[in-house]
């Protein structure tokens, strides 16, 4: 499993890391996806290199900008528990 990794996928990768999980599922199988940097304020993304090593890049999702940028691009059927 990836731990704290989603957050750290730049440009559209978390988006094209959702479609190809579902695509490799079995039928009926699950993937839970728990982001770890949630806020409520306002969505956002940035860069700090001086950050942990390898982790430069982050994103905040609010709960609108997860559905917007990941659920909303997944093929259906899918179940989606908020």
């Amino acid at each position: 499993g990836l731990h704290c990794s989603l957050e750290h996928f730049e440009g559209d990768a978390d988006t094209r890391f959702a479609r190809e999980a579902f695509r490799l599922l079995r039928p009926g199988g699950a993937l839970l996806v728990i982001p770890f940097y949630c806020t409520f304020d306002e969505y956002r993304e940035y860069v700090e290199a001086a950050n942990a090593p390898g982790c430069r890049f982050h994103r905040y999702y609010t709960p609108a900008a997860f559905q917007a940028r990941v659920l909303a691009h997944l093929p259906p059927p899918f179940h989606v528990e908020v």
